[in-house]
């Protein structure tokens, strides 16, 4: 019978997909730029290698100072998870996690044992279902998952630290350009032929400093941190789920600590 129950457990999986928004809303914003250079002359004026190589190598190199190489390395990984999400959203994860709770009420402990095998792409489920198999106490399970969920955490919010920094340090970089050109353009004012060169390197590099920032940092700040939020409440339940089930608390009083941290619109109605 406890195999046939494992069987019936409807595991959620989590799959990342493409996030079509997130990609669709840069190629808008972009596009309306192109569309207006391309209308208000020559697009060549825009393109400057000295001011990009001031603005992309300064920000690039202030970032490898402030941080470490396999920071960078890291927080470049974590930065393409933005376009992607997640397809199982916290409600489903919540169902499950109320599922097994059910489950281990009525056939008991042993059921995890084949439980955990099934699980796969969330590993601190996996680390609960192994603790409860295992027979660790409900104080062991909780102190072991709140630290595994934060190093989970401080490793985002480590990328997360790097993109916004960069989000403040490209337009600074774009502020060191305009200063650098407009003292080219000072120093040879004898020379009339110089003064278009600096002074496209004095506005470009804030052009380009100030489009990192707020086309590509900062975008991705705000769509890296919406998922280390949906994350954290799945790790949460994830905490909870697990002592509940290892204390054989009724699957009632998981309900309400779930519904407790889901919005309103998700709330389980399992028990209603």
């Amino acid at each position: 019978m406890a195999s046939q129950e494992t069987v019936n457990i409807r595991l959620v999986r989590r799959h990342y997909t493409f996030d079509f928004a997130t990609v669709f809303g840069l190629i808008i914003a972009f596009a309306f730029i192109v569309i207006a250079i391309f209308s208000g002359g020559s697009p060549q004026a825009f393109f400057n290698p000295p001011s990009m190589m001031i603005v992309l190598g300064g920000t690039f190199g202030v970032l490898v100072a402030c941080f470490t190489l396999r920071d960078i390395r890291e927080g470049v990984s974590y930065a393409f998870t933005a376009i992607s999400r997640d397809q199982n959203a916290p409600q489903e994860v919540a169902e499950q996690l109320l599922q097994m709770s059910q489950v281990s009420r009525s056939r008991g402990m042993l059921q995890f044992q084949n439980t955990v095998q099934q699980v796969s792409g969330q590993p601190l489920l996996t680390r609960a279902l192994r603790l409860i198999a295992e027979g660790a106490t409900d104080v062991d399970i909780s102190r072991i998952l709140s630290n595994e969920a934060k190093q989970i955490s401080s490793a985002r919010d480590r990328s997360i630290m790097i993109m916004r920094r960069g989000a403040n340090l490209s337009p600074a970089m774009g502020l060191i350009g305009t200063l650098v050109g407009l003292v080219q353009m000072l120093a040879q004012l004898e020379d009339p032929s110089t003064i278009g060169p600096s002074m496209a390197i004095a506005l470009l590099t804030t052009f380009y400093g100030v489009i990192l920032s707020n086309m590509i940092f900062t975008p991705l700040v705000s769509k890296l941190e919406q998922n280390s939020n949906e994350e954290d409440l799945i790790n949460r339940m994830y905490l909870l789920a697990a002592v509940s089930i290892r204390r054989q608390e009724n699957p009632r009083r998981l309900e309400m600590l779930l519904n407790a941290l889901l919005p309103s619109r998700e709330k389980l109605r399992e028990f209603d």
